[in-house]
């Protein structure tokens, strides 16, 4: 709701149609926007790999921009 107030807040409702062609691109901007009308990009975070850190008994089921999901070999528990 903060976000979308200082959007409305240049120009009333024409201002809103901007974000939707230029979308924030992360969460920080939209709790913070005055990151997002600085055009303030969040830095790019690198994860680790940890597969050989977790064995052979592990395989990995998904790697995505929320994380990785990993599933232990006959288990059902899944880390993340």
């Amino acid at each position: 709701m903060t976000f979308t107030a200082a959007a409305l807040k240049p120009a009333g409702w024409s201002s809103l149609a901007k974000v939707f062609s230029n979308p924030p691109v992360s969460t920080q901007q939209i709790m913070h926007p005055d990151l997002y009308k600085s055009g303030h990009v969040p830095d790019h975070v690198t994860l680790p790999s940890i597969e050989t850190q977790l064995g052979k008994d592990w395989k990995k089921l998904d790697d995505n921009l929320l994380g990785r999901v990993w599933l232990a070999g006959g288990s059902e528990t899944i880390h993340g």
